[in-house]
């Protein structure tokens, strides 16, 4: 299989020829592209596409391989929750049951079960309590739809601007 050169070389190349299409000696008396050029050309063009379809199917592996990964973000996470939720439950099975025999302490020769004390604020409602116990958490974050609305319509936005972005899109 042939190798082809990176699609940056490929590229460059193809500039490089563009700038030669502009030099009248390129042309032949009737005004025809020299066939030599004419040729690299179309093997160039060839060889661009090849090598920009190659990048797509790895840039789709990418993808999948993103989509995958998020999947299993999902699944772990779930999974973790699980164990967490287990681990609580074993937890409070272990506490009830020292509790209802009034048992503080279990020793064995491995491990030391002991019940503590500890104390927790639990905020029945919110809303009931006074406001020297409350404190507010704002966090200001940039409307980027409003600032897009406004600049489209010719209204300037100190401190932001629109940008033309290409994506690649493959079907």
């Amino acid at each position: 299989m042939n190798k082809l050169p990176s699609l940056y070389k490929i590229t460059d190349e193809m500039i490089e020829l563009a700038n030669f299409l502009e030099d009248p000696d390129s042309y032949d008396e009737n005004g025809e592209l020299d066939p030599v050029l004419q040729e690299r050309f179309m093997v160039l063009s060839k060889d661009f596409n090849e090598k920009a379809i190659s990048c797509s199917y790895i840039k789709q592996m990418f993808d999948d391989e993103l989509n995958a990964i998020d999947r299993e973000i999902e699944r772990l996470t779930a999974l973790k929750k699980s164990k967490k939720r287990a681990k609580e439950n074993l937890d409070n099975y272990i506490i009830s049951n020292m509790q209802r025999l009034h048992l503080d302490k279990i020793e064995s020769e491995t491990r030391t079960l002991q019940l503590t004390k500890s104390v927790e604020t639990k905020v029945i409602d919110f809303k009931a309590l006074p406001t020297k116990y409350q404190h507010s958490k704002i966090e200001l974050v940039p409307d980027k739809k409003k600032i897009k609305e406004d600049i489209q319509k010719g209204i300037d936005v100190p401190g932001a601007m629109l940008v033309e972005n290409n994506h690649l899109k493959i079907k």
